[in-house]
């Protein structure tokens, strides 16, 4: 399942989608939107930040550079971030949470999601504060918002 996932991944990555150059495009298509050597799809900016944080001091040192902790709309932006991800050797924040009503949900948004991409077994459902991370497989797991973890800060 994971083979195909990543396959599947590769496939729509590799699309020259509007405004880019297929994964990975590090701004040819989006030129002037990213800075040089930053992955970007669709005109969307995925910054690595290998220094370790709970999720929300990752989510306000994001903010504080007027971007986000990355969120993930579907299988070739997992392809971006799983590029990310490996150069880290463990597991990096994404920009999902839980929310006040118990529904996971994209930061800064109470809004549900449409593409998730949880690992077997996840999410736990404890009804809990909790938040997610992407391992080194693409796959997203349920943990404590206080762990250190790597993240992803995303823009525009």
């Amino acid at each position: 399942m994971l083979y195909l996932t990543l396959l599947l991944a590769y496939l729509l990555s590799s699309y020259p989608w509007p405004g880019t150059s297929g994964s990975g495009s590090t701004g040819s298509g989006c030129a002037g939107v990213c800075p040089p050597g930053t992955p970007c799809y669709p005109c969307r900016c995925f910054q690595l930040t290998p220094e370790k944080m709970k999720y929300d001091d990752a989510r306000r040192y994001c903010r504080n550079m007027n971007t986000d902790v990355a969120t993930v709309y579907n299988l070739a932006e997992v392809n971006i971030m799983l590029s990310l991800v490996l150069s880290t050797g463990s597991n990096i924040w994404i920009g999902l949470e839980l929310g006040n009503l118990w529904i996971w949900h994209w930061t800064g948004s109470d809004q549900g999601t449409s593409f998730l991409n949880w690992d077997i077994g996840e999410p736990h459902n404890n009804k809990q504060e909790a938040c997610a991370v992407m391992n080194q497989n693409g796959m997203w797991l349920e943990n404590d918002c206080g762990t250190l973890e790597s993240f992803v800060c995303q823009g525009r």
